[in-house]
Protein backbone atom coordinates (compact mmCIF):
# COMPACT_ATOMS: atom_id res chain seq x y z
CA UNK A 1 0.00 0.00 0.00
CA UNK A 2 1.26 3.53 -1.06
CA UNK A 3 0.97 6.02 1.57
CA UNK A 4 0.62 9.66 0.27
CA UNK A 5 2.02 12.52 2.99
CA UNK A 6 1.22 15.90 3.26
CA UNK A 7 3.49 18.71 4.01
CA UNK A 8 3.05 19.15 7.65
CA UNK A 9 2.12 16.15 8.67
CA UNK A 10 3.88 14.71 11.45
CA UNK A 11 5.47 10.77 11.05
CA UNK A 12 7.38 8.65 13.39
CA UNK A 13 10.52 6.85 11.40
CA UNK A 14 10.35 3.86 12.22
CA UNK A 15 14.24 3.31 11.08
CA UNK A 16 15.67 5.91 13.91
CA UNK A 17 13.30 5.83 16.00
CA UNK A 18 12.16 9.61 15.61
CA UNK A 19 9.61 12.14 15.25
CA UNK A 20 9.15 14.71 12.43
CA UNK A 21 7.35 16.62 10.18
CA UNK A 22 6.85 16.48 6.73
CA UNK A 23 8.09 19.34 4.27
CA UNK A 24 8.02 17.31 1.06
CA UNK A 25 6.68 14.10 -0.43
CA UNK A 26 6.68 11.77 -3.15
CA UNK A 27 5.15 8.68 -3.48
CA UNK A 28 8.65 7.16 -2.81
CA UNK A 29 9.87 9.17 -0.61
CA UNK A 30 9.80 12.10 1.35
CA UNK A 31 12.05 15.20 3.04
CA UNK A 32 11.42 14.97 6.89
CA UNK A 33 12.61 17.27 9.47
CA UNK A 34 13.80 16.13 13.06
CA UNK A 35 15.26 17.78 15.97
CA UNK A 36 18.02 16.54 17.49
CA UNK A 37 20.13 18.06 20.15
CA UNK A 38 18.75 21.26 19.77
CA UNK A 39 18.66 21.63 16.09
CA UNK A 40 16.57 20.93 12.57
CA UNK A 41 18.17 17.94 10.75
CA UNK A 42 16.34 17.68 7.37
CA UNK A 43 16.67 14.49 5.64
CA UNK A 44 15.06 11.78 2.43
CA UNK A 45 13.21 9.19 4.51
CA UNK A 46 11.89 6.05 2.20
CA UNK A 47 7.75 6.39 2.74
CA UNK A 48 8.01 2.60 3.98
CA UNK A 49 10.15 3.34 7.07
CA UNK A 50 7.63 6.49 7.80
CA UNK A 51 4.25 6.11 9.96
CA UNK A 52 1.74 8.38 10.22
CA UNK A 53 1.07 9.88 14.12
CA UNK A 54 -2.19 10.40 14.99
CA UNK A 55 -3.30 14.58 14.99
CA UNK A 56 -4.87 14.50 18.60
CA UNK A 57 -2.04 14.07 20.81
CA UNK A 58 -1.63 12.19 23.96
CA UNK A 59 0.09 13.92 27.40
CA UNK A 60 3.07 12.47 27.18
CA UNK A 61 3.46 13.04 23.55
CA UNK A 62 2.64 16.66 24.04
CA UNK A 63 5.59 16.75 26.67
CA UNK A 64 8.48 15.25 24.05
CA UNK A 65 7.25 18.01 21.93
CA UNK A 66 7.73 20.19 24.95
CA UNK A 67 10.85 19.22 25.35
CA UNK A 68 11.48 19.82 21.83
CA UNK A 69 10.38 23.64 22.29
CA UNK A 70 12.77 24.08 24.84
CA UNK A 71 15.65 22.82 22.96
CA UNK A 72 15.04 24.86 20.38
CA UNK A 73 14.42 27.83 22.71
CA UNK A 74 10.94 28.56 20.94
CA UNK A 75 8.90 29.97 23.48
CA UNK A 76 5.60 30.94 21.58
CA UNK A 77 5.44 27.18 20.99
CA UNK A 78 6.15 26.15 24.30
CA UNK A 79 3.32 28.46 25.85
CA UNK A 80 1.22 26.88 23.04
CA UNK A 81 2.24 22.74 24.06
CA UNK A 82 1.33 24.39 27.88
CA UNK A 83 -2.14 25.39 26.92
CA UNK A 84 -3.08 22.42 24.69
CA UNK A 85 -1.45 19.55 27.90
CA UNK A 86 -3.78 21.76 30.01
CA UNK A 87 -6.77 21.48 28.09
CA UNK A 88 -5.75 17.61 27.44
CA UNK A 89 -5.56 16.57 31.35
CA UNK A 90 -9.18 18.46 31.52
CA UNK A 91 -10.44 16.20 28.91
CA UNK A 92 -9.19 13.31 30.74
CA UNK A 93 -10.71 14.25 34.06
Amino acid sequence: MIVIYNTGDWVFNKNNQTRGFIVASTHHASVVTYVRNGHFVTSNSSTQNLEKLDAQLKPDELMELMDMALELRDREWFQELTTQIGKAKECAE
